[in-house]
């Protein structure tokens, strides 16, 4: 069963995947976009194994879910981490 919420997070996420999608060559100029973006991507796939689960394999998409959103957590830090240390000389 879908809750509104999670169809709502959903659709905002694939809003901002295509936004993201279209203005590609833009985040280009972004240091170190790539933890950037594929942190986005899981959160993503994060949220749409939240929906899924409603559906099927109810266990193991749950623990995917969480595992995305670890990911994506891991994939941020490493970015932040990344994007000051450009400024700061040091990558």
């Amino acid at each position: 069963m879908i809750e509104e919420n999670e169809f709502i997070m959903l659709i905002l996420c694939l809003a901002i995947l295509v936004r993201l999608l279209t203005n590609y060559e833009r985040l280009q100029k972004i240091p170190h976009n790539t933890f950037l973006l594929l942190s986005f991507v899981a959160f993503f796939a994060a949220t749409a194994a939240t929906i899924c689960e409603g559906y099927l394999l109810p266990d193991i998409l749950n623990l995917t879910e969480h595992l995305f959103y670890l990911v994506s957590a891991v994939l941020l830090t490493f970015w932040l981490r990344s994007f000051f240390k450009h400024f700061e000389g040091g990558a």
